[in-house]
């Protein structure tokens, strides 16, 4: 369990602790990839319901979440408020590498292993979560964990969509790497969308 917990823990806790210490984000955001990469790194052998193999249908996906990620964008109310847009300009080539480390690899790996593989499990079973098989779901953990991945997102409604994606990708595959390559591949395309066109906002 701690393989799977403790990375995304220090994912989603470092920004706003770290934002107690220094007020400007891209500090926060610098010690949040700088804390959790390691700690991915140190867990991988843990992951075996990932195996790396080429992958169209992954990137297939990855491409379609794009698209509607973006375009759904004007037609639906965001939560949390109003979105911090990360815009990199005061350290930009550092920033840039930062942020794609957290948006292509980071967040593509903690989030489909949390989500996908370690939540729907633990929903199903408790701490006997271990006993069942990546991912196999339950109606009630196919829906409610891609509910909580959705809600946990400023853009709940194509979140929500993608949750619901994703389950069925490794319900089909039982490989978690389609998963983390299909989220790569989204938040790749909207990586470059922000740097080609200057709307820090999309990602």
């Amino acid at each position: 369990m701690t393989a799977y917990l403790l990375p995304f823990i220090v994912y989603v806790a470092i920004p706003p602790l770290a934002l107690i210490f220094w007020k400007d984000p891209y500090w926060a955001y610098a010690a949040r990839v700088l804390l959790t990469l390691p700690l991915l790194v140190f867990f991988l052998k843990e992951y075996r319901e990932i195996r790396i193999e080429k992958d169209w249908l992954g990137i297939i996906f990855g491409i379609l979440i794009f698209v509607f990620w973006l375009w759904l964008d004007p037609f639906y109310p965001k939560i949390f408020g109003g979105k911090h847009i990360f815009n990199p300009t005061p350290l930009f080539k550092t920033t840039l590498a930062l942020k794609f480390i957290g948006m292509v690899i980071l967040a593509p790996w903690l989030e489909e292993l949390f989500f996908r593989s370690f939540l729907p499990r633990f929903l199903q079973k408790g701490v006997n979560w271990y006993t069942i098989p990546p991912g196999s779901f339950t109606s009630m953990t196919f829906i409610g964990s891609a509910l909580i991945f959705g809600l946990i997102h400023h853009e709940w409604i194509p979140a929500l969509l993608m949750g619901l994606l994703m389950n069925w990708l490794f319900q089909k595959t039982r490989n978690l790497w389609s998963c983390i390559l299909a989220h790569s591949v989204a938040n790749l395309l909207l990586w470059i969308t922000a740097v080609s066109t200057g709307n820090w906002a999309v990602w």
